[in-house]
C-alpha cells in the first residue's frame, strides 16, 4: 500500500515538473512577444504593453508558486521513500525471512505473522 501511494506521488511530481516545464515554454513565448513589441512600438507604451507586462509578471508569480509546490512535494516523496524504507528494514528484522517468501502474493491485512511465545504457532 505503502509503495502504490509513493508511486502516486511521484507521478503527481513528475505531472508538476511537466506543468513547470510547460509555464517555462510560455513565459519564454511571451518575452519574445514583449521583446518584438517593444521593437515595433519603440519607447511609447501603450494600455496592451502595460497589460502584457502584467500578465508576464501574473505568469512568472505562478511559475514561481509552482516550482515552490514542486520542491515540497519532491521533499514530500523522499521522505516518502525513508520511511519505506525503514518500515521494510523493519519489517525484515521482525519477520522471519522464511514467513515472507512463504507468502509473496498475499496482502499486508491478509499475512500472518508468526509472534513467538503467542497462540503456540512459532
Amino acid at each position: 500500500m505503502a509503495a502504490r501511494t509513493i508511486k502516486e506521488v511521484v507521478d503527481a511530481a513528475s505531472e508538476a515538473e511537466k506543468l513547470v516545464e510547460a509555464i517555462d515554454r510560455i513565459e519564454e513565448t511571451l518575452s519574445l512577444l514583449h521583446r518584438r513589441l517593444l521593437a515595433e512600438m519603440g519607447p511609447s507604451v501603450t494600455t496592451d504593453h502595460r497589460a502584457t507586462l502584467s500578465q508576464m509578471n501574473a505568469l512568472s508569480g505562478a511559475r514561481a508558486e509552482l516550482h515552490r509546490q514542486l520542491f515540497a512535494l519532491q521533499q514530500k516523496v523522499a521522505d516518502s521513500v525513508r520511511v519505506s524504507e525503514a518500515l521494510d528494514d523493519i519489517v525484515r528484522s521482525i519477520v522471519p525471512k522464511e514467513a515472507l517468501e512463504t507468502e509473496p502474493e498475499a496482502s499486508s491485512s491478509d499475512r500472518r505473522i508468526p509472534v513467538m511465545g503467542i497462540g503456540g504457532d512459532a
